[in-house]
C-alpha cells in the first residue's frame, strides 16, 4: 500500500535539479500585519485560507493559491461567507486554514517535525465536519499551545479527507490530545480510528522511492509525492493497516446531534489580545 495514497497527495513541492529541497517553502510573501478594528475581536493567531484545485505533481507549490487572512472573527466571516462550501468544489481540490507563516507543505520548517491527524469521510459529510474543525481551531478548545499548525478539507472522487496538522510529533501528550480533541469536534462514534502520520516518514519514503526512479526533469532530492506507488511505510503508528472509512449513516447520527461549543461569535470567542 502506498504512504501517500488519494487523500494525502502532493503535499510536497517539486524542485530542478540541484535546487535546495527547502529553498522558497519557508517564505511567505505575505506577512503584513493586518489592521484590526479596536470593535473588532482578535483571534489569539492570524490565519490564512489556501486552496488548490486540478494539478499535477511538478505545479503544487505554484498552483497552491492564497485565498485570504483574517486575525479577528469579523475578518474570518467576512472572507469565510463567500467561499463555497468544501462539497461543491469539483475533485480533486482542497482548501486548507494555516497560522500565518505556515504553508500546507510537509517540508515547510515548522510542518517538517509534526505529523497530522487524518480521517476518511464517505461522500456528503465533509462540508459539516469542516466547518466544525475550523470554528474549533479559531476558538482554541484544542488547549495545546501552538502546537496547531493547520487543517485541510480534501475533496477526492470517492472519499473525502479531514486532516489535522501539528508542529511536533514526538510529542505524545499533545498529539493524543489533539486525536481526543478532533475526536469530540467532529462528534466521531467511538469505533473509528484516526490515522496519524509522521511528515518526516513521508518525505523519506518520497526521497528513497524517487531516489530509485527519479521525476524526469528533477532530482530524487527533491521530488513530487506519490498518488498510487509501491510500498512505503506503514500508514499508522505500529504498522496498522488503514482502518475502515467512517460510515455514512454513523457520522451523521453523530453530527445531527451537534458539537458543542462551536459557535463563533464575539459573544463567546471572547477577545485575545
Amino acid at each position: 500500500m502506498s504512504m501517500v495514497d488519494d487523500c494525502f497527495f502532493n503535499r510536497f513541492s517539486f524542485r530542478k535539479a540541484g535546487a535546495n529541497p527547502v529553498e522558497d517553502v519557508d517564505d511567505d510573501e505575505d506577512l503584513t500585519p493586518l489592521e484590526v478594528s479596536p470593535t473588532d475581536h482578535r483571534l489569539q493567531y492570524t490565519y490564512g485560507l489556501w486552496y488548490i484545485g486540478k494539478t499535477n505533481y511538478q505545479q503544487y507549490d505554484l498552483t497552491l493559491k492564497k485565498i485570504g487572512r483574517f486575525a479577528s472573527v469579523e475578518q474570518f466571516w467576512a472572507l469565510y461567507s463567500h467561499l463555497v462550501r468544501p462539497s461543491d468544489l469539483n475533485s480533486p481540490s482542497d482548501f486548507f486554514l494555516f497560522k500565518d507563516g505556515i504553508k500546507p507543505m510537509w517540508e515547510h520548517k515548522e510542518n517538517r517535525e509534526g505529523g497530522q491527524w487524518l480521517v476518511r469521510l464517505n461522500k456528503g459529510l465533509a462540508a459539516r465536519c469542516w466547518e466544525n474543525l475550523v470554528l474549533a481551531i479559531l476558538g482554541e478548545q484544542f488547549d495545546v499551545g501552538d502546537e496547531i499548525c493547520g487543517a485541510g478539507v480534501s475533496m477526492r472522487q470517492k472519499k473525502d479527507c479531514i486532516s489535522l496538522w501539528n508542529r511536533n510529533a514526538v510529542d505524545k501528550e499533545a498529539t493524543e490530545k489533539i486525536r481526543d480533541t478532533l475526536r469530540k469536534v467532529l462528534n466521531l462514534p467511538s469505533h473509528i480510528t484516526l490515522e496519524y502520520r509522521y511528515h518526516k516518514d513521508v518525505l523519506q519514503w518520497v526521497n528513497t522511492r524517487d531516489a530509485k526512479d527519479p521525476p524526469e526533469g528533477g532530482s530524487s532530492s527533491a521530488s513530487q509525492s506519490g498518488g498510487a506507488g509501491g510500498g512505503g511505510p506503514p500508514l499508522t503508528p505500529g504498522g496498522r493497516q488503514r482502518p475502515p472509512s467512517p460510515s455514512t449513516d454513523s457520522i451523521s447520527r453523530s453530527l445531527d446531534r451537534g458539537a458543542p461549543g462551536l459557535s463563533l461569535t464575539a459573544a463567546n470567542i471572547g477577545s485575545h489580545r
